[in-house]
């Protein structure tokens, strides 16, 4: 790749590799394409890139754009790529390389090699803009926050050797022509015969340590703040703490880990944990309440990472055993475990809101269980919770 040799099997096998991996192992809990730039060698590069995307994605043309000198409108490209849903996919020799700003870039892919180290800083410069969540969530719906961003090198591009030489930022590779299609090199060499394979992907010992990293920054901030945070008390079991883990609680600890460091988001921690050891973590992250699930993992007090949902229909089904309720009962049950999965605790004025309201609310749930139901629910929280 990046050569005057072009083997079209090989930026399909690039794409599809992207593809299959973007939601396993570079965004496991998402959905959504991430907002993603990759670097082509010149236009004509750029245009087998686009049609490629277009071809594996099948999401449609303004899935992915190219944006180049060349491009029809580029100003309004890049203005549409940085505010709006699509293109989720850009494809740039220099135009975004150096000197724009597109914050919510979460992913930067090179298929062409760079013999700067001036220049490479500045395009690696694209992925690390800062960005607050509410804008961030504009384009990308399930993106909680930015907090680090990938780089995809389908060339080696992190392990070349570098000059101090510089291109000026700005400048096209080549001087700009009118809009279309660009005329091919005719030196340019196609294979359209020759089938690549992907040999091995993974992350390199760098990603390795920067999660390594995260996770020691997590114990040690447990380790720092378990005597003022009182969510850390109640967690850890430290015999002084009083009361019940609430909500509020959660959100004051996942306030000050934010305060920390970007790094310990909820979505890093769990990011980190499922890089770092795969095999203990089940399932994704998924609401506040999986802090719990997190720091009970850190400490050891559970021997697998998994959503804090999952823990209460376990500790639910646990309950149950030997428990004689009819079906209407059950239902109740049901509607309250999930409350509590969710803000970890159930109050009578809880009964007035949805989904209690549509099923007869607080004098429904009485009559269903009656002088009980006070201990039902003490009983049946502390156990979900535990």
């Amino acid at each position: 790749m990046d050569r005057d040799f072009v083997a079209e099997d090989q930026i399909r096998t690039v794409i599809q590799t992207f593809k299959k991996k973007l939601f396993t192992d570079l965004f496991p809990s998402r959905e959504i394409v991430p907002k993603t730039l990759i670097f082509a060698k010149d236009d004509t590069h750029a245009e087998d890139i686009v049609r490629t995307v277009r071809e594996v994605f099948g999401r449609g043309d303004d899935f992915c754009q190219k944006i180049t000198y060349r491009s029809d409108k580029p100003e309004e490209l890049i203005r549409r790529f940085r505010t709006q849903l699509n293109p989720r996919i850009a494809v740039s020799v220099d135009m975004i390389s150096t000197g724009t700003d597109i914050k919510p870039l979460e992913c930067l892919v090179f298929m062409r090699a760079v013999r700067s180290s001036g220049y490479f800083e500045q395009m690696i410069g694209r992925g690390v803009r800062t960005i607050n969540p509410e804008d961030l969530r504009a384009v990308t719906g399930d993106s909680e926050a930015k907090t680090h961003f990938i780089i995809v090198d389908a060339v080696g591009i992190c392990e070349s050797i570098k000059t101090d030489s510089q291109a000026r930022p700005g400048d096209p590779s080549t001087p700009p022509e009118p809009n279309g299609a660009p005329p091919r090199d005719p030196n340019q060499i196609i294979d359209g015969v020759s089938e690549d394979q992907v040999i091995e992907t993974g992350c390199d010992d760098r990603n390795f340590t920067q999660v390594t990293a995260v996770i020691h920054a997590f114990k040690d901030f447990i380790n720092q703040n378990v005597g003022e945070l009182l969510a850390l008390q109640m967690l850890c079991r430290v015999p002084e703490a009083q009361g019940a883990l609430t909500e509020d609680d959660l959100k004051t600890l996942e306030v000050a880990l934010l305060q920390h460091s970007n790094s310990l988001s909820r979505e890093s921690l769990w990011v980190a944990y499922k890089r770092r050891s795969p095999e203990s973590v089940r399932g994704e992250m998924e609401q506040c309440a999986d802090l719990i699930s997190l720091v009970r993992f850190a400490i050891g007090y559970h021997l697998f990472l998994e959503p804090f949902s999952a823990t209460v229909n376990r500790n639910f089904e646990e309950w149950l055993e030997g428990k004689d309720f009819n079906a209407e009962q059950h239902k109740w049950l049901e509607m309250i475990r999930d409350h509590i999965a969710t803000s970890l605790d159930i109050r009578m004025e809880d009964f007035e809101l949805a989904p209690f309201a549509e099923h007869g609310n607080g004098v429904k749930v009485y009559e269903l269980f009656g002088d009980d139901l006070d201990n039902i629910l003490t009983d049946f929280t502390e156990k979900l919770v535990s």
